[in-house]
């Protein structure tokens, strides 16, 4: 009668642990008492356990030494009366009321250019597809390059590539358009961060053309900052994570009573800052002395604040700008709520709030004021002050400000163990204008690749039919004027990408690969055979951090056949689809059955 030897090829008994660099999934077990293999054995693999935990025990864990950094750029929201608009739709004389127009885009602060700096133009990246014809690759895998701007500040680039690439198609090339002071630009990471990017994006390398900058323009680089932080170390709960990160994004740095006198500023919070706080570090590229603020379309400059030249002609500002006090007139740009929450239902992180709500003043009638509720609004008003009021073209304002996150550092952390969604940060890139901004030519601006986008890259108050019912009216009265305040009870939220109650899937199998005993059996993939895949292990069974198989997929149980055979170690490689290392952690297992048959069948 046969018999049978369970053999146990655990990873944490490893005996080659001492090579560093050799990825999780791939071991040696080298057994005490060795196994010999007579005439009529066979031996194949039972059963398995690999480790596909995200987190233990779906908490998140800190080691306490690590620097989260935030790269953003503030904007302010031209709506109501922000401010005076230049773009080429009129003439750029202070007295002319047409060029007072609310778009209701958002419009970024300007930096200024050291004068001296050689500058290059990084037109694109190229990545090349590591094994071509596996399937969809890029898998919104982010990396991160630094460089020095035009203006001469050590900044970022966060570069993602797409979700599904196409398989058949070797490169993907990733438009960029950044002025950058010569030879700055260069990936620097570590090398195991470039390795994870490479496998998780399925990805060889990468190239980068560069040209040299030409222009004898202006270049109106986006003012960009960082904000880094740590948490302390342990181990935490999705919504506790969140709750800390917000605590820590919202908080003011400095809570010392402000000096006196109206050029006083009442904030010191990194996302939310006056204009004038702008105007000290926005360097040379100013409109009258103050900061140039550029749109996202990158086709339109702003001036904060107007001193002068109000619409109504021979009115006194303090009765169309509250808080208006003699040529004083700041703004908030950014935003005072910069909101990382847990969704319970989904399991996800979500970034509730990116914006400044706007906030009901209340009416003449009211006797002015703020409401006591401090009821988020929705304002309506005419899309340029000019336009009749018997014809009016209303626009709705949902927000004061914003921010854009250019990155988020480590990419580990905020992609991988928050499973957010790399699309929230922003990307700039060069536009030429062809004519004039205001008083300048011959200017490069920047716009925001793709635009602004609610619920991907940006937050916003929800606009829906209720903002179009004024509150503060007696009955509803269809508005012929720029007096309507709607309420909004929700935003437009940016959700992650990932859950976090389960592991993500990066592939659909695994590939168990074993050298110490022959395999006269094959797996024949589109460019090569492989002779020591031993099992194909499905993903469907993942539960509990584990995914386990049972003699599944078992494509060579090796029956010995001739003169004994004695096996003393196993070399253990769990493997993607590509052949390449998995994306699992350490706690894995593999054992093999071994069935002896009767001494009489051995002959």
């Amino acid at each position: 009668m046969a018999s049978s030897t369970i053999i146990e090829l655990k990873e944490l008994h490893n005996s080659i642990k001492d090579q560093p660099e050799l990825p999780n999934g791939f071991y040696k077990q080298i057994l005490q008492n060795p196994v010999t293999l007579e005439n009529g054995d066979s031996l194949g693999i039972h059963c398995g356990f690999i480790d596909t935990i995200q987190s233990s025990e779906g908490k998140i864990d800190i080691d306490g030494t690590e620097v989260f950094t935030i790269g953003y750029t503030p904007f302010i929201q031209n709506t109501d009366n922000t401010g005076k608009v230049y773009n080429g739709r009129g003439p750029d004389t202070h007295s002319a009321d047409n060029n007072f127009l609310f778009d209701n885009e958002a419009y970024y602060p300007c930096a200024g250019s050291h004068a001296g700096i050689e500058l290059q133009n990084v037109v694109s990246i190229t990545f090349t597809r590591k094994n071509s014809g596996y399937g969809p690759w890029g898998n919104k895998q982010s990396i991160f390059f630094n460089y020095t701007n035009a203006s001469g500040s050590p900044t970022g680039k966060q570069i993602t590539l797409p979700k599904n690439l196409d398989p058949d198609n070797p490169t993907a090339v990733i438009t960029l358009n950044l002025v950058v002071k010569k030879d700055s630009f260069v990936y620097n990471g570590g090398a195991q961060e470039l390795k994870d990017f490479y496998r998780k994006a399925h990805v060889s390398s990468f190239s980068t053309l560069i040209t040299t900058h030409t222009e004898s323009g202006l270049n109106f680089e986006p003012l960009a900052f960082e904000y880094k932080f740590s948490l302390t170390a342990g181990s935490y709960e999705p919504k506790h994570i969140c709750e800390l990160i917000t605590e820590e994004l919202t908080s003011m740095q400095n809570v010392a009573p402000t000096a006196e006198g109206t050029d006083s500023d009442p904030i010191n919070n990194a996302f939310l800052k006056t204009n004038t706080q702008i105007d000290s570090i926005t360097g040379t590229y100013t409109l009258e002395g103050k900061t140039i603020y550029v749109n996202t379309s990158g086709n339109g400059i702003l001036q904060l604040p107007f001193t002068q030249h109000f619409p109504e002609a021979n009115t006194d500002p303090t009765t169309i700008i509250p808080g208006f006090t003699g040529n004083k007139f700041r703004q908030f740009v950014g935003s005072d709520q910069v909101v990382l929450e847990f969704d319970q239902d989904l399991q996800k992180c979500v970034w509730s709030q990116l914006h400044s709500n706007i906030y009901s003043v209340g009416s003449s009638a009211d006797g002015g004021g703020f409401n006591e509720d401090g009821t988020i609004i929705v304002k309506s008003f005419p899309q340029e002050y000019n336009t009749p009021a018997s014809n009016p073209k209303f626009i709705y304002g949902s927000r004061h400000g914003c921010v854009g996150f250019n990155y988020l550092l480590p990419t580990e952390f905020w992609y991988d163990k928050l499973g957010l969604d790399p699309d929230i940060c922003i990307s700039f890139e060069a536009e030429k204008i062809n004519g004039s901004l205001g008083t300048f030519t011959n200017v490069d601006t920047y716009k925001v690749k793709g635009g602004f986008i609610d619920g991907i890259n940006t937050t916003n108050s929800v606009i829906n039919s209720s903002v179009a019912i004024s509150k503060n009216q007696l009955y509803y009265q269809v508005p012929t004027r720029s007096s309507l305040e709607g309420t909004s009870t929700a935003n437009v939220k940016c959700y992650g990408l990932n859950s976090l109650n389960a592991p993500t899937l990066e592939e659909g199998y695994f590939l168990i690969s074993i050298d110490g005993f022959d395999n006269r059996n094959k797996l024949i993939s589109k460019d090569d055979e492989k002779n020591t895949i031993k099992s194909i292990v499905s993903r469907f069974y993942t539960s509990n951090s584990y995914t386990s198989f049972y003699n599944e997929g078992n494509i060579n149980q090796y029956v010995h056949y001739g003169e004994p055979i004695t096996i003393s170690s196993f070399t253990v490689k769990i493997l993607n689809p590509e052949y390449e290392e998995s994306n699992i952690q350490q706690d894995n297992t593999i054992f093999l059955e071994l069935v002896k048959q009767p001494p009489q069948l051995q002959q």
